[in-house]
């Protein structure tokens, strides 16, 4: 009796202790819900539709269309004014689940080994959402191929779970897991062990079952969800490459070491099943986080690669078994990926390893407070988000809109929902994701159709240097058909339904034929006509091996317009876009070019085009292509748009109208401090006449910032803002004062402008310009103006 006896308080102690580490490490991976930033705009915009879409029934699938999926809101966490317990169960499931997966990982290592994985997870890897679920899908993969004494159907059920869970977040993930549970069950089919094949395969399809309906989804919705999330993926390399120089020698060769690494330890292993299934499991994951780091090219996709290879070494035992045999060998490959991973990392992102720790112990501070008080966080929680509601309010779109539905077209939806608007948004709810026909043609449909949303809120914008228009551009025809202008407030244009009528499909050609790349093609007499043109252009059969490894070829759309014939205006031009179509003509650069083409009062005509290829590139191409050109006739509501022309203001947040504008990008208007400004992309200049008496200029001036983006970065936005009298050739400074708002908190949020002007003499100017201060840096030249007002004596 007496070793039983002894034995039962011994593995009491045990499992304590297991579970107080357990609830540590989850306490250390547990992603707290977050208020959106005060400036939502794109990623935090859309990060907040998916907690509320979900919250109000949507079906993903159908109803939402997008890379995330259900489960999505847990990803990032962003509280969209509701559903907190909701958030924090989900939150709380990840982090435990994440927890399970780190600690039955590193189980069988050694201790020093598995202190150094399980800091190198949660210092290094957890904090990037990207590179944490491609390795997390790896790990649970690999655990289901972990030689087990046991039936191991506890095992299978957790990872099946885990897996599940997965893969209902984002569409990326269903499919790496997928890919993961189909090696596992392949594995033990070859073996002959079918009855374990049955469990991994029938478990991961149940969870997934499971979290799909426990979100509210019907099942029926999957085929769709998979059906179109592919039609997004498929355009995703031409839309959203970011084109910037070629990837450094050190990606290449930190690919090229992995592979010959996953192929080392295969070959040491004899090439037994069980090291072919895992290394299947390695190359397939190292595969797309180089995809990932090559087609998007940011800053967070490019460093999923290098994170990735840390871990590889850092967690490299559950990887590849080891193999006395080759160690030195194994030592000499884990080295080099080490050297790879740190040298990687500090190309893209230098201080990541140095401020992780202090990163890390603030996350525990934070995580350990909000914990210990439930209540409390959810009060400050609510409170942090009415504040940044309040200054997001549109009160005259609230007191317009009413309960009525209403859909945001562009990529700040946040709009709507801070403004507690009934948001009934189309099925890929950011233009810019609309890039390929079967997508556009969904957006359009449901415009035009009898659950269209009885308001429009239009933000004319694009991403990436596309054509102006060409994103979700049935949607913007739609819109002209089916929609009536009422007026601009908070940054957005307000369209109102006006009727019902069936829509007019699209003209047939009145021009088509076949050019090849690099030839103008002169439009002779449709050049005064609304065009619509469509181009089918096409890979050859490198250039569709190259897009397996690396982003497609830049292809650009070349345009000569009536305002400017002898230069040229040049955009991205991705394939699948080409494809759906855009109106070319005339070319609507802004918000006014566009709701001066709404009214009838025309715009900069197009008389040329060209599709572009650097000569370097024409061998990832076919010859040539075949173009489609088609006369619009004039939108539905033309004559309704044309009786409200008077109420257009250009520039609604200026009090004096300019008379002139120049910016490195079009103009729009946007939101800062909760006040509609003009955002001029530095360098930008701003011109108005002097009073010849002198007199005074106020407004406000401000450099917006992605408090989200910049967050731990050294190098911060930063921009000079100027007001220079011109008199002839001399000038005059009356204004010089360089803003650094992510570093000088005085900077932050507009700034007050009142400035004396001298009595000048006649024909002299007043210009306010903007320089940047950090040129190469994305998003460090958003300089904005609002309240403009030039008052003589």
């Amino acid at each position: 009796m007496a070793p039983s006896e002894n034995a039962r308080p011994a593995r009491w102690t045990s499992l304590s202790a297991s579970a107080g580490l357990w609830l540590v490490t989850a306490l250390a991976l547990l992603r707290l819900p977050a208020a959106p930033p005060v400036d939502p705009g794109l990623d935090p915009s859309w990060r907040l539709c998916l907690g509320y879409l979900l919250q109000h029934g949507m079906q993903f699938g159908s109803q939402v269309v997008f890379t995330f999926g259900p489960l999505g809101f847990a990803v990032f966490g962003v509280y969209p004014g509701s559903g907190f317990w909701l958030q924090m169960g989900a939150a709380a499931a990840v982090a435990g689940m994440l927890a399970w997966m780190l600690l039955a990982t590193v189980r069988p290592m050694h201790w020093g080994w598995k202190a150094a994985a399980v800091l190198s997870f949660l210092l290094l890897i957890a904090p990037h959402l990207q590179a944490l679920h491609f390795l997390s899908a790896a790990l649970l993969g690999l655990l289901l191929l972990r030689e087990e004494k046991k039936p191991g159907l506890r095992n299978i059920a957790a990872c099946s779970a885990a897996l599940g869970f997965l893969s209902a977040m984002k569409f990326p993930n269903l499919m790496l897991a997928a890919g993961c549970v189909g090696v596992a069950a392949g594995y033990y089919l070859f073996v002959s062990n079918w009855r374990r094949a049955a469990a991994i395969a029938g478990g991961f399809v149940l969870a997934f079952l499971a979290w799909w309906t426990v979100c509210g989804q019907s099942p029926l919705e999957i085929p769709s969800y998979c059906i179109n999330s592919l039609h997004v993926t498929s355009g995703y390399g031409g839309a959203m490459a970011v084109y910037t120089k070629a990837p450094d020698w050190i990606g290449p060769l930190t690919m090229l070491i992995l592979l010959t690494y996953g192929v080392f330890e295969t070959a040491a292993a004899r090439w037994q099943a069980r090291s072919v299934a895992m290394a299947f499991i390695f190359l397939g994951t190292t595969y797309l986080a180089w995809r990932h780091a090559t087609v998007r090219a940011d800053i967070s996709h490019s460093l999923g690669l290098y994170l990735w290879t840390s871990a590889i070494v850092a967690l490299n035992p559950a990887f590849f078994p080891a193999q006395p045999r080759w160690r030195p060998f194994k030592i000499a490959f884990l080295a080099a990926l080490a050297a790879c991973a740190v040298v990687g990392i500090y190309q893209i992102e230098f201080d990541v390893i140095a401020r992780c720790a202090p990163v890390f112990a603030e996350k525990m501070r934070e995580n350990a407070a909000a914990v210990a008080n439930l209540p409390a966080f959810e009060s400050d929680l609510n409170a942090r988000y009415s504040s940044v509601a309040r200054q997001n309010a549109a009160p005259r779109i609230v007191d317009t809109v009413k309960n009525d539905s209403v859909d945001v077209l562009g990529f700040e939806q946040s709009i709507a929902i801070l403004n507690r608007l009934n948001y009934r948004p189309r099925p890929i709810f950011q233009s810019y994701v609309a890039y390929a026909p079967k997508l556009e043609e969904m957006n359009a449909a449901y415009l035009a159709g009898p659950h269209a949303p009885d308001w429009v809120l239009q933000r004319y914008e694009s991403i990436n240097h596309h054509y102006p228009g060409s994103e979700d551009a049935l949607a913007l025809r739609t819109l002209l058909d089916r929609y009536t202008y009422q007026f601009q407030d908070s940054g957005y244009i307000l369209w109102r339904r006006t009727g019902d009528q069936a829509l007019v499909a699209l003209p047939p050609p009145a021009r088509q034929g076949d050019s090849a790349m690099n030839r103008k093609i002169q439009l002779g007499d449709l050049a005064g006509k609304d065009l619509w043109l469509e181009v089918d252009y096409s890979y050859s059969l490198l250039g569709s091996l190259r897009q397996l490894f690396f982003k497609p070829p830049i292809v650009r759309l070349e345009i000569a317009t009536s305002a400017d014939p002898d230069s040229r205006q040049k955009y991205l031009f991705p394939r699948l876009m080409a494809q759906s179509g855009m109106l070319l003509s005339p070319c609507l650069e802004g918000e006014f070019d566009f709701l001066k083409y709404a009214t009838g009062q025309g715009g900069q005509k197009v008389l040329s085009f060209e599709i572009k290829c650097d000569r370097a590139d024409l061998k990832y191409l076919k010859r040539s292509f075949h173009y489609r050109l088609r006369v619009l006739p004039a939108p539905y509501n033309l004559a309704a748009n044309r009786a409200m022309a008077d109420r257009i203001r250009q520039y609604p947040m200026l009090e004096t109208a300019p008379s002139h504008v120049e910016s490195a990008s079009p103009s729009c208007s946007t939101r800062l401090d909760g006040r509609d400004t003009l955002q001029v992309t530095a360098p930008s200049r701003i011109e108005y006449p002097a009073p010849a008496g002198g007199g005074r200029l106020s407004g406000a001036y401000g450099l917006k910032m992605d408090e989200e983006f910049f967050a731990g970065r050294e190098e911060k936005p930063a921009a000079e803002f100027q007001a220079v009298l011109h008199e002839g050739a001399a000038e005059r400074v009356l204004l010089d004062r360089v803003l650094q708002p992510g570093t000088v908190s005085g900077d932050r949020g507009l700034q007050q402008l009142d400035i004396a002007l001298p009595p000048a003499a006649p024909g002299a100017t007043v210009v306010l310009t903007t320089i940047p201060k950090t040129p190469n840096l994305s998003g460090g030249s958003l300089t904005c103006w609002t309240a403009l007002r030039v008052q003589p004596h």
